[in-house]
């Protein structure tokens, strides 16, 4: 059976594991922070990997220091740091193609993002808005709706803000509005995430820098 992001549910579905964060990222509540954040409170060996050098990351390091189970790897990007990894935290600007997700891919580790781990113990009803403009327009207009409609709204994604970041104050009455970036999607589509409502704006000519055509 292929893996589902279901398999992360549960608050210690990383108690005991190794997590390596690709692209800790430099958004106090963005993806990697975020997941790192969230695989170190679990109890996770957690190993945090990103091409940009240390002094880049001072301020998110600090936030960070309470917890004694993370590693750093800056500047430097090995194949070897996936041996012995149960689960790689891929965060939205790390390409497919890179040689340590290509590395981990042959291993047959898991490669997840902040919203596969959000979505796996998320109770609420999540509303997705992904397309090529026009996401966070939506999204907001969409969180003000139901806000105005008297319902408890949360919004992340591709605003800088991971969910993870408000996943305990989530309800199970809530609604969360996930605003998704296509580098997002790429990683939760073999997961077969599926929001209970989906919002698709439009595909336009874009990202051609990152992928091969439009039918990619």
């Amino acid at each position: 059976m292929s893996l589902t992001y279901t398999a992360f549910s549960g608050k210690n579905a990383l108690r005991g594991k190794t997590v390596l964060i690709f692209g800790l990222g430099v958004y106090p509540q963005g993806s990697g922070i975020a997941a790192t954040r969230y695989a170190a409170a679990q109890g996770a060996r957690v190993i945090v990997v990103d091409a940009k050098p240390a002094e880049t990351f001072s301020q998110q390091c600090a936030s960070l220091a309470p917890f004694k189970n993370i590693e750093y790897h800056f500047g430097t990007q090995s194949l070897t740091l996936v041996q012995g990894v149960d689960v790689l935290v891929r965060n939205p600007g790390v390409r497919l193609s890179h040689p340590l997700i290509l590395a981990a891919q042959k291993k047959k580790i898991p490669i997840v993002n902040d919203i596969a781990l959000f979505a796996a113990s998320c109770p609420a009803r999540i509303v997705a808005v992904t397309g090529t403009r026009g996401k966070t327009t939506t999204a907001t207009l969409i969180a003000a709706m139901l806000r105005g409609s008297g319902q408890r709204v949360h919004v992340g994604g591709n605003n800088t803000v991971s969910p993870l970041t408000f996943l305990s104050k989530v309800r199970a009455t809530d609604t969360v509005v996930l605003e998704l970036s296509s580098w997002m999607i790429e990683t939760l589509e073999p997961l077969g995430f599926h929001p209970q409502v989906g919002v698709w704006t439009n595909i336009m000519h874009d990202h051609q820098n990152a992928y091969p055509s439009m039918a990619a």
